[in-house]
């Protein structure tokens, strides 16, 4: 059995988000099994009961909205404003590419590979030979 490692607490925790939570009642610890390099790590998570804590740039408001996702934007509407934007603007629309690269290969594999296919383009069954 390994040596217990005493609990590590960031020392940098300027919203003092550990403080407050190990001053909640706790209600159930759970183990929880990682895989960390290859290697594979313990943890405890202590679930605490109780709020929360939120920081003020993150504060909650008195306001009812409603949101409209669909894929490529996204609309919310409150009763004061509303804005629509664009959902997911860090993911690179890669579609077109991926599809034109997916059929350029299928042609390569078809011309490189004729005695795999039957007239009708279907893969022939039975033992073949890849190149």
């Amino acid at each position: 059995m390994l040596p217990a490692s005493p609990p590590q607490f960031d020392r940098k925790d300027k919203h003092e988000v550990q403080s407050l939570a190990l001053q909640c009642p706790v209600k159930y610890v759970r183990l929880v099994r990682r895989n960390v390099k290859g290697r594979t790590r313990w943890f405890v998570q202590l679930v605490c009961s109780g709020i929360p804590k939120w920081k003020a740039v993150h504060a909650l408001g008195n306001e009812r909205v409603g949101l409209d996702l669909v894929p490529s934007t996204v609309a919310v509407v409150g009763e004061i404003n509303a804005d629509l934007g664009v959902f997911c603007p860090g993911l690179d629309r890669t579609e077109k590419e991926l599809r034109m690269l997916r059929r350029a290969m299928d042609r390569s594999r078809r011309k490189s590979n004729p005695g795999n296919y039957n007239p009708d383009g279907t893969v022939r069954s039975g033992r073949k030979e890849w190149i």
